[in-house]
């Protein structure tokens, strides 16, 4: 508990792994969910996704034999989460109706905030609006008791949710809430978050230096924690920023080579997370297999003890009986075994062929026809004028995965996908605001024209690019 209260999960994880070897069989099942939850936990925020989805569901086993609905709900939301990490969607769907089922049907025992801030994380998925109840019924639970950690956590995604929504004030004014709150307090992770987002708040105003200094400041406390996810995370940030200050191509390309190396760092881990779960897939498939031909030999044995006892009283025919179900005993013994490893072998076999795929995928160099095919959509069909238009709408008609469009576009453009939209809105809009035959249309016409869904979002990407506001712009057009 110490070494986690510090953050310094590799200590903790030692000592927790070492209390889990030292139980007895008669050890208490509450200390055994409660370590192995924890132990979960720590995996998971250091983005080792099988470890912890396996330490997690040992904890689940447990606690569904105890009557503790607030430790199997904590658990339950943590390992939903995680499902969602590996993208494995079934799992993380049937686990997430489980836990609100849980939650509604014991809601009014509920006093644990992190319950509600594992539950609204869920939500976050689905419902953001539903997910800002459960955060704020988290903070009314938390300030009746000393429980900072988990406020700052609360105040942290109550934030993240408002810098969604484009919030940027009220969310700034929660973190530095936060930034209060982490004084004199040895907590690096929560402070890493903290100005990832103040920094991408500072650039969606345009304040590049504060966001490279605050994108820095995560920097210097990653040192402190050994957890590769975050790091990526940040340094794609820091690769935003240096692009939107105008930095030079070579500081660009040695941003781009080590967000590759963490990225090829993260896809080894995962590789050898798949390798492990098939070895112990390989071992369970192994006992599973000893245990059965132990108990056909027990069976065996005791057949033939009986049929010694009937050998005096029986005839001929009963010694033929015996050896056909000798005979069937052993066929069934090899027919099972020759089964047992056909399965584990072909198991095997696919899984090397999906790693070998998704490693081709990986390293598959787009051709230059998309970048082609990506001008023809915008230039010619103009589908950014398509206000509803989403990435995974663009990276369709490409061919390309969600993840491959967005690398292509940061590779290519060194844009994002929202960044490239608005830039050919924004043409359309300047193009539309010179035309006399649209004088008749408002800034807000101009802006539904131009393919914008809301007034806001046009003042905010206009000013962006433009470097003035729209009606600044269509009076100096007119003046012209």
């Amino acid at each position: 508990y110490y070494f986690q209260t510090i953050q310094k999960p590799d200590s903790a994880q030692y000592y927790f792994e070492n209390v889990l070897s030292e139980y007895p069989e008669d050890a208490i099942d509450e200390i055994k969910g409660l370590t192995h939850k924890i132990l979960g936990a720590i995996q998971a925020q250091a983005g080792h996704h099988d470890e912890a989805i396996e330490n997690l569901l040992l904890a689940l086993h447990i606690y569904n034999n105890l009557n503790n609905a607030e430790d199997k709900l904590k658990t339950q939301s943590l390992l939903a989460l995680e499902y969602c990490a590996i993208e494995n969607h079934t799992s993380f769907e049937e686990l997430a109706t489980q836990a609100y089922q849980i939650f509604n049907a014991s809601r009014q025992f509920i006093t644990d905030p992190e319950v509600f801030l594992y539950l609204g994380k869920l939500k976050l998925t689905s419902n953001p609006d539903s997910a800002q109840w459960f955060f704020d019924q988290g903070m009314k639970l938390s300030n009746n008791r000393p429980t900072a950690s988990t406020t700052i956590k609360l105040q942290y995604q109550s934030a993240k949710r408002l810098y969604d929504q484009g919030q940027y004030t009220e969310a700034g004014m929660l973190l530095e809430n936060i930034n209060s709150r982490l004084v004199n307090k040895h907590d690096p992770f929560s402070r890493v978050l903290t100005f990832n987002l103040l920094s991408a708040i500072a650039l969606s105003q345009n304040k590049t230096s504060l966001a490279e200094k605050l994108v820095d400041s995560s920097l210097h406390y990653l040192t402190l924690l050994p957890y590769s996810d975050l790091t990526l995370a940040t340094m794609q940030m820091k690769r935003e920023v240096a692009w939107q200050n105008g930095s030079s191509s070579a500081i660009l390309t040695t941003l781009n080579n080590k967000i590759d190396s963490l990225q090829t760092e993260k896809k080894k881990r995962q590789l050898a997370g798949t390798i492990k779960i098939v070895n112990k897939a390989r071992e369970k498939a192994s006992l599973s297999f000893q245990n059965d031909l132990l108990k056909l030999e027990i069976d065996a044995q005791k057949k033939q003890i009986t049929l010694r006892f009937l050998w005096i009283a029986i005839t001929i025919a009963g010694a033929i009986s015996l050896y056909l179900i000798f005979q069937k005993i052993k066929k069934t013994t090899l027919a099972k075994e020759y089964t047992v490893r056909a399965l584990l072998k072909r198991y095997e076999m696919e899984i090397l062929d999906q790693v070998a795929l998704e490693k081709g995928k990986n390293n598959q160099q787009l051709p230059d026809e998309f970048e082609q095919k990506l001008k023809d959509l915008f230039e010619e069909q103009k589908i950014y004028l398509d206000p509803d238009l989403k990435v995974e709408q663009v990276a369709s008609e490409l061919n390309l995965s969600y993840k491959q469009f967005k690398e292509f576009l940061a590779r290519k453009y060194q844009v994002s996908f929202k960044q490239y939209v608005n830039q050919y809105r924004i043409d359309h809009a300047k193009k539309i605001m010179l035309a006399p035959s649209y004088n008749h249309l408002s800034i807000e016409g101009i802006a539904m024209e131009s393919g914008f869904g809301t007034k806001q979002s046009f003042y905010r990407a206009f000013q962006q690019f433009v470097g003035l506001k729209p009606g600044e712009f269509k009076e100096m057009s007119i003046d012209s």
